[in-house]
């Protein structure tokens, strides 16, 4: 689930993939507070590193919005049009 201007989205993930949890969110929140330029809307991490010893590693999906454009307000299909391409 992703939440986007006080609206709750739901989609699906990536096959293998899911929203961290526990440690691996303490550092996904701390990853993502270090890009002051860009705001996370999600981060998906492989399911079979959940909670691994060593982390998440780098394989890791991202949705990032720039900071200077997240309360841009427009029609559903306008925002489909710019994303088709």
């Amino acid at each position: 689930m992703l939440e986007i201007g006080g609206e709750q989205l739901t989609g699906l993930a990536p096959e293998g993939y899911c929203v961290p949890k526990g440690r691996d969110k303490e550092a996904s929140d701390l990853l993502a507070t270090g890009d002051t330029q860009n705001f996370t809307l999600i981060m998906l991490i492989r399911c079979d590193r959940q909670n691994h010893p060593q982390g998440f590693g780098a394989d890791y999906f991202l949705i990032k919005a720039a900071s200077e454009t997240i309360d841009v307000v427009m029609e559903r299909a306008e925002f489909l049009k710019l994303m088709e391409a």
